[in-house]
């Protein structure tokens, strides 16, 4: 034993260790277990899909389940997933996603966006600012990390052809923390008869009568107010039924208000 502690303090490699043992000696699961898990993420990335950590973590409990190991027994933590990548030779690898970087002086212009709307305010006496917000919402989600072999230069992720599509969203929060019901815009096909568009749009948010029994379930179900309309877009007539929706009604409709 003497001879083995001397042998790993003349290596820089392991003369730091605490522990000197074969990798996988205290692993729970069991070598043909942990196999079966690296052939089921060589058959996903195979097709190109990507293997997030959560999907491997979910199926790491499937295969210990089928093993008759117990949750109490294997919880497939955050360590356990660190030795197992180690002991497979796997990482963790980042598609490639174009973004924008935030201008140099944006943390400027942020502080006198603040001072104007703070002396607009107390100008014409506005007690509450409201601030609205589009974004998309896509339908797709493609995990931005995924597990691959280690030293590969091109690790593809392969998509459903859908990350394209969405919808969108208008929110509304104020400045005393209130949330508002959003509005959501979603992408569908007018009636080819001009009366029943009409209708549609008066009636309906632009659905038809089927449709509209579903989507009246969804609005009751979310506290949420969804249109239709053919581009899916945002429109200025959706922004007059918008500001009808949420100031029309309002307790003090002759008090000012700051809108974003």
């Amino acid at each position: 034993m003497s001879a083995k502690v001397e042998r790993a303090c003349i290596s820089s490699k392991t003369s730091s260790m605490k522990k000197l043992r074969p990798m996988g000696t205290a692993t729970v699961l069991s070598r043909a277990t942990e196999l079966q898990l690296v052939e089921w993420i060589n058959k996903y990335r195979r097709l190109g899909a990507p293997v997030s950590a959560l999907m491997l973590h979910f199926k790491a409990l499937d295969f210990a389940e089928q093993a008759g190991l117990s949750r109490q027994t294997f919880t497939a933590s955050w360590a356990w997933r660190k030795c197992f990548i180690k002991r497979h030779r796997l990482s963790f690898r980042a598609r490639t996603r174009q973004g924008q970087k935030s201008p140099k002086d944006s943390a400027k212009a942020v502080e006198e966006l603040n001072k104007t709307m703070k002396e607009t305010m107390h100008k014409l006496d506005i007690q509450e600012a409201y601030n609205a917000d589009q974004t998309p919402i896509f339908f797709e989600y493609v995990p931005k990390q995924t597990l691959n072999a280690r030293g590969a230069r091109t690790v593809w992720v392969r998509s459903g052809g859908k990350d394209k599509e969405r919808m969108n969203c208008m929110l509304l929060g104020s400045s005393y923390g209130r949330k508002f019901t959003p509005f959501f815009v979603i992408k569908t096909r007018k009636s080819t008869v001009k009366k029943r568009t009409e209708e549609n749009l008066r009636l309906r948010h632009g659905f038809g009568k089927t449709l509209w029994k579903e989507i009246k379930v969804l609005q009751e179900l979310h506290g949420a107010q969804i249109y239709g309309n053919s581009t899916g877009w945002w429109t200025s007539d959706l922004s007059i039924k918008w500001l009808d929706y949420h100031f029309k009604h309002r307790p003090e409709p002759t008090r000012p208000v700051l809108l974003l």
